[in-house]
């Protein structure tokens, strides 16, 4: 099947490569954000008419560079994770889909990303975002203003995360950690005051990487990468009975779910189809003509998140 090539949208300014890194589609509005890699800023582009709107730069002054984004059909805001060049100092940055104002996220609180997972996610109902990382912070938004951030201990130590429709958030711990973390309706309010149902950790690997829910939310992925310990794999959590599979792989790259039939983990030059209920890896897809393309599959795609 071939594709018919529509447009050309150039980034940045005529004469500067700023190397896009991250792209976002909202579900609200017609509107895609690019983050650059080359500079501290974001472009918005009309999803309609494939024209530039404006580009943003990021704040306060010394921001980072954005590399990752995050957002809800509920939320009035896209997220934007930000990244120093010289170490893992970070910052948050919001926004708005109504007038496209830039807010500093964080009320100064001192954030750390590895620029390579993303830290970023929303509670389904709005209102509250959530930063994960070293420190974990919420922060509570309203329609026309960011309010206050906290931080919370239980959140400490967190990669990355996804928030379900029914209010669970699955975080995955740093590379030594062997549990994930689940939180049920964890929320903040506009005074700071932060709430949650229930907080679970859940036994899983070192080496965790890529944390994906399928498309009708009843399982959670989880690639492990391999360690002295134990081999790489993908670890597939059913989220209606609470309890775990493990799928081995030799190599593990990124990973996009099909519904909630069929998950795909990329390999060297190739994506394994893992079959989710029968948690079975079948024979590879090659990606390329043949095996001297040397090609590698780097990321997988499928449906529609609220995170880059």
């Amino acid at each position: 099947m071939k594709g018919d090539f529509i447009k050309t949208v150039h980034i940045g300014g005529p004469s500067i490569n700023s190397a896009p890194v991250a792209i976002f589609a909202a579900s609200s509005v017609n509107k895609v954000y690019v983050a650059h890699s080359a500079d501290r800023a974001v472009t918005i582009i009309d999803s309609v008419t494939d024209e530039v709107i404006k580009q943003v730069d990021m704040i306060p002054a010394g921001s980072g560079y954005p590399f990752a984004f995050a957002s809800h059909k509920n939320a009035p805001y896209v997220f934007v994770a930000c990244k120093s060049k010289d170490n893992d100092n970070g910052n948050v940055v919001a926004i708005s889909y109504l007038d496209d104002s830039v807010y500093p996220v964080g009320d100064g609180i001192e954030l750390t990303f590895d620029g390579t997972h993303n830290p970023l996610t929303a509670h389904p109902l709005g209102q509250t975002q959530v930063t994960l990382g070293r420190a974990g912070m919420l922060t509570y938004f309203g329609i026309h203003e960011v309010y206050q951030s906290k931080t919370l201990s239980l959140l400490d130590n967190t990669v990355s995360g996804v928030y379900l429709d029914n209010g669970l958030l699955f975080c995955i711990s740093q590379e030594n950690k062997t549990y994930l973390k689940q939180f049920k309706n964890l929320r903040i309010d506009y005074k700071g005051n932060i709430t949650f149902d229930q907080f679970t950790e859940i036994s899983s690997f070192k080496g965790q990487d890529k944390i994906r829910a399928s498309s009708n939310q009843n399982y959670i992925g989880v690639t492990i990468q391999p360690t002295n310990s134990h081999t790489g794999g993908l670890q597939i959590y059913d989220v209606n009975a609470a309890s775990s599979r493990f799928v081995p792989l030799s190599l593990v790259g990124d990973l996009a779910f099909a519904g909630d039939t069929m998950a795909y983990v990329g390999d060297m030059m190739a994506i394994i189809p893992i079959d989710v209920a029968r948690a079975t890896a079948l024979p590879g897809i090659l990606i390329g003509i043949n095996f001297m393309d040397l090609l590698t599959v780097k990321n997988i795609i499928s449906g529609y998140s609220y995170q880059s």
